[in-house]
């Protein structure tokens, strides 16, 4: 009836080996019972069958006993010996009788094999009746097992024959109401087993198994439904670790591979369900699973909040042996007993980084190189423009020389061609006072005029050479600002008088600063510069204001405005970046507004701003601590010319 796995003992000989005995067993009482009645009443018919030939006797003889007559009693009693059955027949206490009182053998036969009665012997005639003695009957008792046996043959028969039907029936009704379903539940079993489809139990009834059955299909309904939403489940998960493109495997703990998605097959050429139990050592060129601790309980440990990740750049080689670089995470799956049952590992290739890293710093190498010649060249430029300035300085202040020394050098010669008439009319001796008077008139003319030429022109050197000295050098001292600006613009003046343009100052005398003039001045001169450059190419005329004031009690504010076209506003937020110019070919190079943002900024210690609208004019306004911060000497030589 079974097979497989359900082969066992069936219910049904389970049931018969339990029910049987029972039944046997009150079969067995029934007909011992019924024996031992059978038995009881047949001893009691027996009994009183004897009683009553007892009595029967008894009769017979009282009318001869009570005559003497005892050849009749003695024929009487022979006889009565003589009926089948009769062991055995004694009188007692009989009147008037001498013969034998006694036929048979009494008092021999086992009392499980007799009978015996005993009945009075009484003569009634009339009204006469006299008890004469007493009759003493023996019989055999026919009541052996043999014969209880054969009287109660057919309820045996018909015992074993109810015994029987009960049997079949009650087989038949355990296998109709009991094994039925449950083989019905076994072939569900079975079909499920053999094909994988779940089977409901076609059975309908009210009792306990029916329940069952009905509890049971439910179990296949929630199980169909639990499996279906855990193939979809599945479907799903297989579904994103596919599109997961990082490899992603899972290897029981033995490092035998239990699963992996497609990225991890195109990369290493493992198939997800050929190689499943096979060693990933032995599937993989390199192993990196072999970096991981010993003790991957330990390293895995369930005590923390957080399933912990064992996580480190290696290297793996692909299914061409071609070599990756991947980051290498490894977590561990714990069942519900707290063992470790899984890890899954997850690749991120790093390869194109990697390279990338190599490219990125071998460009940086290249751009810190390109960067340093930059520097070289930007410092060159920067070099270039302060020596161009300076060479515009030294013209100008040439050109400004060139005046009082021209008219000093034709003064001297005017006294030298003078003195020299002086001198023939004198040795004539024709010297007269008009003569001598005209010749210190002249001479006295000729000395003022000379006295105030090469003081102007002493004044121009020593304005030229503190302007010199401060704007080749970046030496920190203590000096007058009006002072020093007004020298800076002094070397600036020359130019302007080129122009139609003008320069007017407005400076606070008071202000005394211990700072870096050389630098301030270079300030200075690249803002008004570049106001003659770009703030007036649309006008005739232009000015150029320079304000200075003190900004509370540590800082002083200069502010440098011009009335010319503007700065458009694409360009504010760039006209301090280096290199930005719109003269680039034509006289600018684009460093002159940086390289002054990073004096004031750096080595000032201030700030510097710009404001400026369209065909209204332009203003920076740079804000400086009268006490510059130190420097080291490093810092101030970057400044020198």
């Amino acid at each position: 009836m079974t097979k497989g796995r359900f082969q066992t003992q069936t219910l049904t000989g389970k049931f018969l080996l339990l029910a049987l005995p029972p039944m046997i067993f009150s079969a067995a009482i029934y007909l011992v019972a019924l024996s031992w009645f059978q038995a009881r009443t047949i001893h009691e018919t027996e009994r009183q069958i004897t009683v009553a030939m007892a009595q029967r006797y008894a009769d017979i003889l009282s009318r001869p006993i009570w005559n003497l007559e005892e050849e009749t009693t003695s024929e009487i009693l022979d006889s009565l010996v003589n009926e089948p059955e009769t062991l055995c027949i004694q009188l007692a206490e009989v009147i008037g009788l001498e013969g034998p009182a006694e036929r048979g053998e009494c008092g021999n036969e086992s009392e499980l094999q007799t009978i015996s009665a005993s009945a009075s012997i009484v003569f009634t005639q009339g009204r006469v009746r006299e008890n004469i003695g007493s009759l003493y009957l023996v019989r055999e008792f026919k009541g052996q097992p043999v014969n209880i046996l054969k009287l109660i043959a057919p309820q045996i028969i018909l015992t074993v024959i109810v015994i029987g039907v009960l049997i079949i029936f009650a087989f038949y009704g355990f296998r109709r109401s009991v094994t039925a379903p449950l083989d019905e539940i076994q072939h569900s079993l079975l079909a499920y087993e053999e094909t994988g489809k779940r089977e409901a139990v076609k059975w309908s009834s009210t009792d306990e198994l029916g329940r069952f059955v009905e509890a049971y299909n439910a179990s296949l309904a929630r199980q169909e439904a639990s499996e279906m939403a855990l193939r979809k489940q599945l479907t799903l998960t297989r579904t994103l670790l596919n599109t997961v493109p990082n490899p992603v495997a899972f290897l029981n703990p033995d490092f035998t591979l239990r699963g992996c998605n497609e990225s991890f097959t195109a990369l290493f050429g493992i198939q997800d369900e050929h190689d499943i139990g096979l060693p990933i050592s032995d599937l993989m060129q390199t192993n990196p699973w072999a970096s991981l601790p010993e003790d991957i309980d330990q390293a895995f440990s369930s005590n923390t909040e957080r399933t912990p990740v064992y996580s480190l750049e290696t290297m793996v080689k692909d299914r061409l042996g071609k070599e990756r670089f991947v980051i290498f995470s490894t977590s561990a799956l714990r069942g519900q007993d707290g063992r470790i049952n899984s890890l899954v590992s997850v690749m991120q290739d790093i390869t194109e980084r990697k390279d990338s890293e190599v490219e990125l710093q071998r460009a940086k190498e290249s751009a810190e190189s390109a960067l340093a010649e930059l520097k070289v060249a930007q410092d060159n430029l920067i070099q270039s423009e302060k020596m161009a300035s300076l060479g515009s300085l030294v013209a100008g202040i040439s050109h400004e020389i060139n005046t009082p020394v021209g008219s000093s050098i034709t003064v001297a010669s005017s006294i030298s061609e003078k003195t020299s008439d002086f001198k023939t009319l004198l040795e004539t001796g024709k010297v007269r006072k008009s003569d001598l008077t005209q010749y210190l008139n002249m001479m006295a003319e000729a000395s003022e005029i000379l006295n105030n030429s090469l003081t102007t022109a002493a004044e121009l050197v020593h304005s030229f050479k503190q302007v010199a000295v401060d704007q080749t050098t970046s030496k920190r001292r203590r000096f007058n600002l009006r002072q020093v600006l007004s020298e800076v613009t002094a070397t600036l003046q020359p130019a302007i008088k080129k122009t139609p343009h003008s320069l007017e100052l407005d400076l606070d005398e008071n202000i005394a600063m211990d700072s870096y003039p050389g630098p301030l001045g270079q300030v200075l001169t690249n803002i008004v510069n570049n106001a003659l450059l770009h703030a007036f190419e649309s006008k005739d005329r232009g000015n150029i204001l320079v304000q200075s004031r003190m900004e509370g009690d540590k800082h002083v504010m200069i502010e440098i405005r011009d009335d010319g076209c503007g700065i458009p506003t694409n360009h504010i937020k760039r006209i301090f970046d280096p290199f930005f110019t719109t003269k680039m070919g034509t006289g600018g190079t684009g460093l002159g507004l940086n390289v002054t943002y990073n004096i004031v900024t750096n080595l000032l210690g201030g700030s510097i701003s710009v404001t400026s609208h369209e065909n209204e004019g332009s203003q920076f306004q740079i804000k400086i601590p009268i006490t510059a911060p130190v420097r080291s000497d490093e810092e101030e030589a970057q400044y020198n010319i």
